[in-house]
């Protein structure tokens, strides 16, 4: 059985540099394990990992829609005081 636990969540991103720019504004961590078109952040128990849209979609054989302004059905929330 392999246990039920997500190690890394990774968004592709159409401005990766932007994206980039938003979490670390709000003051998290970036690891020294990116580069130019790939960031990795820590939080608190998962990893977060922005790449390139069309490098992920490349790496999974599957086609990027277009126009890239429908709604994709993921959301990410963080709960916070």
């Amino acid at each position: 059985m392999v246990l039920q636990r997500l190690s890394l969540v990774t968004i592709g991103c159409y401005d990766l540099p932007l994206l980039r720019k938003f979490y670390n504004n709000l003051g998290w961590e970036e690891t020294d394990h990116g580069y130019v078109d790939y960031a990795i952040f820590k939080t608190a128990g998962v990893l977060l990992s922005l790449y390139s849209v069309e490098k992920l979609a490349r790496d999974t054989g599957l086609e990027i829609m277009k126009p890239n302004t429908f709604f994709k059905g993921v959301t990410f929330s963080i709960n916070v005081d």
